[in-house]
């Protein structure tokens, strides 16, 4: 006489992706069980699971960056975390044996997610200073320069704005736009410093109002070394800046330093930003894709020497309680950005 066994419970099982998508209740483990284990083209067994409430089937890896990848989650986690470490597409694929096109497919793929995952998990930034700069760079198939405007936390060295286009006044009022959406504006004014240029003040007084106050550093170079620097108020009390300069932890002089450093580093992370580079980007939305996964990257995975312990900005300011991994990026299923999302480019 035949009996049938009960179906075996897998002891760690993903949350059914079906369910998550239509934001209905969140299901518990014991829900989503062991399915079949089919062979792939490649001869290789991947498990499916099912959920027990909506009968859908699915594998760990379905709504992830990982979905219908052929190649090994090794692999594509040591391309992307090449290509964030200064190399570029050609060098990335003579090192793992696979062809520039190949490589490049999976930055597109990994940048698409990571600016998903920065929209759902960068928000409520609690900070009380912000600067702002914008680096020079160009691309092959456009004639005039291409401007990355960035802009970061100084507490937490988080990593808030990114916006790819020219020093139009649309691009820097995009920029702020996403920044404002970013930041916890509840505690009170935040201090905002800036160089010298003309849009930027017209965009924060246009945004932030009476939200910020804006300091400009003016600085003069000769020989290419700075002789001078100077600062004004040119938005709210002089007296709020330097009260919120004396709390700073950071600062003792109105500075762009830190976002100078950051784009320092994005210089160094990029190989299409080096300077007599080889590895320019196509188009100005090539690189802002680049930019979205290096900006995962900064925020997440990498530890910051500045900080003065073993943490991420996102631990810094609060956004994770650990220093996450590129797996743990990749294999979060995170919502996609709705068409009215502004985009870095």
């Amino acid at each position: 006489m035949s009996t049938t066994l009960p179906r075996r419970r897998a002891s760690k099982t993903p949350a059914c992706p079906a369910c998550r998508a239509s934001h209905t209740r969140r299901l518990e483990p014991s829900q989503v069980v062991r399915h079949s284990r089919p062979r792939t083209t490649t001869r290789r067994v991947r498990q499916r699971f099912k959920c027990q409430s909506c009968r859908t089937t699915f594998r760990a890896t379905t709504g992830t960056v990982y979905a219908r990848l052929r190649a090994s989650m090794e692999d594509f986690d040591r391309a992307i975390a090449l290509a964030t470490e200064g190399m570029s597409q050609a060098a990335v694929g003579r090192v793992l044996g696979r062809s520039p096109s190949t490589i490049s497919r999976w930055i597109a793929s990994a940048a698409k997610h990571a600016e998903r995952f920065t929209e759902a998990r960068v928000h409520d930034v609690p900070t009380r200073e912000v600067q702002i700069d914008e680096l020079r760079t160009s691309t092959i198939l456009q004639a005039t320069p291409t401007w990355v405007h960035t802009s970061v936390a100084v507490e937490s060295r988080l990593w808030l704005g990114l916006r790819v286009g020219t020093r139009a006044f649309r691009h820097v009022k995009a920029h702020l736009n996403e920044l404002q959406s970013r930041l916890d504006l509840a505690p009170g004014p935040l201090l905002i410093v800036s160089d010298g240029y003309a849009y930027t003040g017209k965009g924060l007084k246009a945004i932030f109002r009476s939200a910020c106050v804006h300091v400009e550093v003016i600085k003069r170079f000769e020989n290419g070394k700075i002789v001078r620097s100077n600062s004004r108020v040119v938005q709210g009390a002089p007296w709020r800046a330097k009260e919120i300069l004396h709390k700073s932890l950071s600062s003792r002089v109105f500075n762009t330093s830190f976002v100078e450093r950051l784009n320092l580093t994005i210089r160094r992370s990029i190989a299409a930003l080096n300077r007599r580079t080889n590895a320019l980007c196509r188009t100005p939305e090539t690189l802002a894709r680049r930019l979205e996964l290096l900006r995962v990257y900064y925020n997440f995975v990498r530890e910051h020497a500045s900080l003065g312990r073993r943490v991420t900005p996102a631990m810094e300011a609060g956004l994770v309680k650990r220093r996450l991994t590129l797996r743990d990026v990749f294999m979060s299923r995170v919502p996609e950005l709705p068409p009215t999302c502004g985009r870095s480019w």
